[in-house]
């Protein structure tokens, strides 16, 4: 029974990955440069109003930074623009959004020092109330557990696709994303069976 619910998980995920990369493919094929410019404006504009121009001015440092390091120097971005002659919009609308990916990666690593003692602590919380309820002979439920854990797994897979979209997300989407996923992830703990 376990096996065959891990199989359609499995499966599942499987799904979710090859959609994930399609969508990503369509983007970078389907997607002009002004439309990934105006993401990146308006991205900007709401760290700024949200998070305060120097927090925007930082993260933008950090990203032109790595993104030299990685790209530019090594001579990668050149390469791409001298071997595909005739698709320079492409090339630049590929090479835009791979900054803004890094700067999104950046976002995420302003909130992470934040999130983990949250996570330790509803881990921590989780495990408690599972003793707890253990000490006390109580039900745990099945269903509770199960949708927990799928929870989880969902949070952690759009977490790792979402600096991929091709649409602007404000910055205080990446702590609710956070505080939702260590939710379910305090439930799962709470609610894992007698045998673990």
């Amino acid at each position: 029974m376990a096996l065959d619910e891990r199989e359609k998980e499995r499966g599942v995920l499987r799904v979710l990955i090859a959609l994930g990369t399609l969508t990503l493919l369509a983007a970078f094929l389907v997607v002009p440069y002004g439309w990934v410019k105006a993401f990146n404006t308006r991205q900007n504009t709401m760290i700024r109003h949200e998070l305060g121009a120097g927090a925007q001015a930082h993260l933008v440092a950090t990203a032109n930074r790595e993104f030299s390091e990685w790209f530019i120097k090594p001579g990668l971005m050149s390469a791409s623009y001298r071997n595909l002659r005739g698709m320079e919009n492409k090339v630049a609308t590929f090479w835009l959004t791979v900054w803004l990916e890094i700067e999104r990666w950046w976002m995420v690593m302003i909130w992470l020092p934040l999130m983990i003692p949250v996570a330790i602590g509803a881990a921590v919380d989780g495990w408690t109330q599972r003793r707890i309820s253990q000490w006390r002979f109580e039900f745990i439920s099945r269903a509770r557990h199960h949708y927990a854990r799928k929870s989880v797994h969902y949070f952690v897979f759009f977490g790792f696709v979402m600096p991929f979209l091709p649409i602007p997300l404000p910055p205080l989407f990446i702590p609710m994303l956070w505080v939702a996923a260590i939710g379910a992830m305090r439930t799962w703990i709470a609610s894992l069976q007698k045998r673990y």
